[in-house]
């Protein structure tokens, strides 16, 4: 194994996908796990929780988006490592890709779902 975390933040409309990505990495044995449902959430939770050091989020939430939730990232100065995870087109996933880096946020990588679980542990380097 090579990277090492303790508290991951997911941000996802979607309440199974966030208690499999629980299960995910409560086999890496990461089990404090926080999660938001949808970005406006999401930027209350972030600020109240100075243990996070990995983000990953959706782009299509209700309420606010990934994109706005970048922003606000922006906007705080965040440098948490990122993980983009999204059902959108290839295209607009690797353009929040693009932007999250213009941002000069911690942009790790990004993903489609249906998410490969075998990707997202090579990716944070749980392998």
């Amino acid at each position: 194994m090579g990277q090492t975390y303790t508290s991951i933040f997911a941000v996802d409309d979607d309440p199974i996908l966030l208690q499999v990505l629980t299960a995910f990495f409560a086999k890496y044995d990461i089990t404090n796990v926080v999660t938001a449902n949808n970005g406006i959430e999401a930027t209350k939770l972030v600020v109240e929780r100075d243990d996070i050091d990995l983000i990953v989020s959706d782009l299509h939430m209700p309420g606010a988006d990934g994109i706005e939730f970048l922003d606000y990232l922006k906007g705080i100065g965040c440098r948490v490592p990122l993980v983009i995870v999204s059902s959108a087109d290839k295209s607009a996933v690797m353009a929040a890709g693009v932007l999250a880096t213009a941002y000069q946020l911690n942009f790790v990588g990004s993903l489609s779902k249906p998410i490969d679980f075998n990707k997202l542990a090579s990716l944070l380097g749980l392998l």
